[in-house]
């Protein structure tokens, strides 16, 4: 027995006719399945169909069939990025917070990643020296899906 192995690619924000990238998927499968020998894999453009970023098909598994969902960030770009934005978004109301309240009170920001799925996420390893703008006293990241947080660096 032959079985497919996919990969999509990222469709956020992208309409895709299922029936369309299933019947896609079906012919790529039959008009190559002879190649398998015992594996064989596609990862160039041109020979993916539209919505796949890799396909393999293997000759060799057995048994019931099984499938997953996979999720990527990247932490440089999409991480940060989302930190600073969340940051600036409320670092715009402390001034109205320190107006309200009294005169030594501290302002702490807590940011959290919830625990939802295939929207999980660690804290990653380089984010403990990160360091951002922000008029709090104090930033913490928490992560419910590891139940560990971290404070965000002050930039001066």
């Amino acid at each position: 027995m032959r079985r497919p192995w996919v990969y999509f690619t990222d469709a956020r924000g992208k309409k895709q006719d299922k029936d369309a990238m299933a019947q896609a998927l079906a012919n790529l499968v039959t008009g190559n399945a002879h190649r398998a020998n015992p594996f064989v894999s596609f990862n160039k453009r041109g020979e993916l169909p539209d919505g796949f970023s890799w396909v393999g098909i293997d000759s060799e598994i057995t048994g019931d069939w099984w499938n997953g969902e996979v999720g990527g960030y990247n932490v440089l770009t999409d991480t940060r990025s989302q930190l600073t934005e969340r940051i600036r978004t409320k670092d715009k109301l402390v001034r109205t917070y320190r107006a309200n309240l009294g005169d030594n009170a501290r302002v702490w920001l807590l940011l959290y990643c919830g625990v939802r799925v295939a929207r999980s996420m660690t804290i990653p390893v380089c984010a403990q020296e990160w360091k951002f703008p922000f008029s709090f006293d104090r930033v913490f990241w928490f992560a419910s899906l590891e139940n560990v947080f971290i404070e965000i660096q002050k930039q001066l």
